[in-house]
């Protein structure tokens, strides 16, 4: 609640509480005026108001108050002054009725026994024998405390409205954080919800220590927004919060209906006036125009000023003249009266009628100190008339200068040429041209620029380019300029340095001369992937060019070409294995020339760095083969390209893995005296269609209790553990697939007889590139088939068995790993499927090998989590995953291969 808030609620609640009495006194006093006849010795003159009251010598407890004496004039002397203050309460019906008074013959006085860190409020009255004055404007303070003080002016009030002006008075700051306070600055403006249009903030004036001042000129009826700022003596500005008030009197209404009328050059505005009061007459209309165009000056936006006009008469027509051609003006108009003004009206934007645009000037005839500007004549439409030319030039705006103003020259009667001399040697200038009509003018044409040569005139090289960038040079060329008669170009001087960017300083320039032949130079020592900023001049004997440029060119970075991608590796065996990367794009100018492949051991559980084994590839080739291997170990490998100007960094690391050893089977591990494997097919494109069929080769029921398949290739093994009760029959077959025919898309055939049967081993799949198939009785191996080389087969002597094939056993008592012991059989019945089923869908059922030990649908490093905790363990199946009966290394090789070979 504001102070002027408060004191208004306090004389209402106290004209409330005293208004009864007034007819009793007055009845009182009558009748005593009945009785006694009084002598009058001379006219009572109250004494004047004092003023310039001030608070000061604050502490916790007590504070002084001065105030200017008062002059008795012509009544009795002045015998002393009564002073009164009181609490501020943060609610007006708290307000006390002045309970503290106090009387003084002296100008000052001191109010003490006060309480901690509260607001009071003073007034102070003259007094004399004639009677006492009016009591002064009140004064406000707060004494010291711990409490949070107030730190801002405070309790702004408005007082004394006029229609042009208004007494602001407010409380002072409490304290200031220590440093004393200076003064205040007092800041006003209309306000701009009702203006419609944001006002300049005006400055009141600085008011000393004072806490009040008088704010003049102001508009008649009018909203105004005042602030306080307090300034102190360490700089600071502390600023109140706005007050709000409206000045009083009439203020008019803007002018109506504005219409316009157009030509290339001027606008016609007319409007009706508002209605006044007849003691109130329109004196004249203030009218703002400008250009709504935006112009960018150092890249920023600048709006041009309104021009502001006075008409001084009520007349309510006006013209605007000087314009620009087809240009868009925003207009606004206002009533003035004797005392006010009114709010502008809305904007207009009116748009002065096109006209043609002059074509740029050529220059020619330069000299040091002038040049000479010709052009075309124009041609006005048949209602306008060509009476001369206007040129203008300027110098040109580079970088962050302020453009200059243009000097502005007439030409004789309708001449198409102008020489335009007092010009600067070596600058450069911008020139444009303008047609004069009789009714109206041409816009100014696009700019010309040129610039006069030097003193000793060379014209500036050109063609200035840089090519042949590597990371630590550049290449700079340029071509031989023209020079002036007489002048005779004997060298180059190129300047260099780092391009300074927004908050760096310059480098000093590193500048290097060359003779008048040579116009290629090759910068070298730079710092590697910085931008350079790079210019040239000519020389002669006592002459000189501009700088040409600067152009801007970077060097390579330290690694000028991209690493190479998807390194990813196959043809995987125990000793070996392939590798394959994506070339990167090589900048312009750079060749790659070949590709460095560096790998080393991983050892897991040990904090020891393998040392790198690198090579180096024999051409551009993006495969590298890495041979001499042990079996089932983890290698990391890098690759990076090699250029003639530096190589790439080193490629995202890769992790691979070699496969298990082969197996070492002998003859006489292979029995073969019961189980055979009979007939087989590795599909090709499709898992789901591979399949192995057993025969029992005995005389006696087969059970597979505690069997196992076991598929070893170059890159992966695993173990198949046939299902507890599983028997075949004495001279009986079994399809061993990898998903159950009865599936879609998996026809189950009508069996020929009995005999047949199946059973799915999930897992089963046959690898597509060399491979090794075992089937391990209880007691030892029962029979081997494959082409994957071991001990006892050559490679001429194995069997072949090409994919999408099926192939049978031609000699059951001969071992499977022998080339003669198969034959290749196409598409035959009898092996459980439906002789009129069709061979692409019934030779097979889909599997693959799984990695996703703990079933969470992915594999990842939680797999290999699950292995590494199990390490040492038999009986763990889940994380057995070659199923050799214990879970070890070879289990962490293969997932982690798998993990990498897949993208995981």
């Amino acid at each position: 609640m504001t102070l002027r808030h408060r004191l208004s609620i306090f004389r209402e609640n106290t004209m409330k509480k005293y208004t009864l009495c007034y007819p009793i006194l007055f009845v009182f006093l009558l009748g005593v005026g009945f009785a006694f006849l009084v002598p009058l010795a001379h006219s009572q003159t109250p004494p004047g108001t004092p003023s310039g009251l001030f608070l000061f010598d604050r502490s916790h407890v007590s504070f002084q108050v001065r105030w200017n004496a008062v002059n008795a004039g012509g009544g009795a002397p002045i015998t002393g002054y009564d002073v009164r203050y009181r609490v501020i309460p943060s609610r007006a019906e708290d307000f006390e009725v002045w309970p503290h008074t106090g009387h003084t013959t002296d100008t000052t006085f001191e109010i003490d026994g006060l309480r901690l860190n509260t607001a009071y409020e003073v007034q102070v009255r003259a007094v004399s024998a004639d009677g006492s004055s009016a009591w002064s404007n009140s004064g406000f303070t707060r004494t010291m405390g711990h409490l949070q003080p107030l730190t801002l002016p405070s309790d702004l009030v408005a007082s004394g409205i006029t229609g042009n002006s208004f007494r602001l008075s407010w409380i002072p700051p409490y304290t200031v954080g220590g440093a004393v306070l200076t003064g205040y600055e007092v800041k006003y403006q209309v306000y701009a919800a009702v203006q419609g249009d944001l006002e300049d903030i005006l400055d009141a004036g600085h008011t000393g220590t004072d806490p009040f001042i008088v704010i003049t000129g102001l508009l008649a009826s009018t909203p105004y927004s005042v602030q306080v700022i307090a300034l102190t003596s360490d700089g600071k500005r502390h600023y109140s919060p706005h007050l709000f008030m409206t000045t009083s009197g009439f203020r008019p209404s803007p002018p109506t209906d504005i219409t316009f009328a157009r030509t290339a050059t001027s606008i016609q505005l007319n409007w009706n006036a508002p209605q006044t009061p007849d003691d109130t007459p329109i004196t004249g209309y203030d009218v703002r125009y400008r250009p709504t165009e935006i112009q960018w000056v150092n890249g920023n936006p600048l709006r041009q000023p309104f021009v502001e006009v006075s008409t001084n008469t009520p007349n309510t027509t006006f013209e605007l003249k000087n314009l620009m051609p087809d240009t868009a003006y925003e207009i606004g108009v206002r009533t003035v009266v004797a005392d006010s003004k009114s709010i502008w009206s809305p904007i207009k934007y009116v748009t002065t009628r096109s006209t043609f645009r002059m074509n740029p000037p050529t220059v020619s005839e330069r000299t040091s100190t002038s040049f000479r500007v010709s052009w075309k004549a124009a041609k006005f439409p048949d209602d306008n008339t060509i009476i001369g030319y206007k040129v203008r030039y300027r110098p040109s705006v580079f970088g962050q200068n302020v453009p200059s103003s243009y000097v502005e020259v007439r030409t004789k009667g309708t001449e198409t040429t102008l020489k335009i001399t007092n010009l600067k040697p070596n600058s450069s200038y911008e020139i444009g041209v303008q047609a004069l009509g009789a009714n109206g003018n041409s816009l100014w044409s696009n700019p010309t620029h040129t610039a006069t040569y030097s003193i000793y005139p060379i014209n500036a090289p050109s063609g200035l380019t840089i090519s042949e960038r590597t990371s630590t040079s550049l290449l700079v060329k340029w071509k031989t300029p023209n020079a002036a008669e007489g002048i005779t170009i004997t060298g180059y001087k190129l300047r260099y340095r780092p391009t300074v960017t927004r908050g760096n300083v310059a480098s000093p320039y590193v500048e290097i001369e060359t003779k008048a032949t040579v116009t290629t130079l090759e910068l070298t020592g730079l710092t590697p992937n910085t931008s350079y900023e790079i210019g040239v001049r000519a020389f002669g004997t006592d002459a000189t060019s501009i700088w040409a440029g600067p152009v801007y060119a970077p060097t390579y970075s330290a690694f000028p070409i991209d690493p190479p991608t998807d390194v990813a590796s196959y043809e995987i065996t125990h000793n070996s294995f392939r590798i394959r990367w994506t070339a990167p794009e090589p900048p312009d100018n750079v060749t790659i020339t070949g590709y460095e492949v560096r790998y080393r051991r991983v050892v897991l559980g040990k904090n020891a760095t393998q040392p790198y084994v690198t090579a180096k590839t024999k051409s551009t080739e993006t495969t590298f083969k890495i041979t001499g291997l042990p079996p089932l170990n983890i290698y990391e490998i890098g690759v990076r390209a090699l250029s003639t100007i530096g190589n790439s960094r080193w490629s995202k690391l890769y992790w691979t893995a070699t496969g298990p050893p082969p197996p070492v089977i002998t003859k006489t591990d292979a029995a073969m005296d019961k189980i055979i494997f009979n007939e087989l097919r590795n599909a090709a494109n499709n898992d789901a269609l591979d399949w192995v069929e057993l025969r029992n080769v005995s005389d006696v029921d087969v059970t597979f209790d505690g069997w196992r398949l076991l598929i070893a290739s170059s890159s992966s093994s695993f173990m198949l553990q046939f299902p507890l009760g599983t028997t075949l029959p004495a001279g009986e077959v079994l399809l061993l697939l990898n998903t159950d025919p009865n599936a879609p898309d998996m026809p189950l055939a009508t069996p020929e007889n009995n005999s047949h049967r199946y059973l799915v081993m999930k897992g089963l799949v046959l690898p597509k590139t060399d491979w090794t198939m075992i089937l391990r009785g209880r007691t030892g191996w029962e029979d081997v088939a494959g082409n994957y080389f071991f001990e006892e087969v050559k490679p001429s002597t194995a069997p072949l068995f090409t994919v999408n094939k099926a192939w049978h056993r031609a000699k059951p008592d001969t071992p499977g790993y022998q080339a003669a012991t198969w034959a290749e059989s196409g598409y035959r019945g009898g092996i459980g499927y439906d002789d009129d089923a069709a061979p692409a869908t019934s030779l097979g059922t889909p599997g693959y090998l799984k990695g996703d030990l703990n079933a969470d649908g992915a594999i990842n490093i939680q797999d290999l989590i699950l292995i590494s905790k199990n390490i040492g363990q038999t009986g763990q199946h889940v994380a057995d995953f070659n199923g050799d009966g214990i879970v070890s290394i070879q289990d962490l090789t293969l997932l982690l291969s798998l993990m990498q070979n897949s993208g995981n």
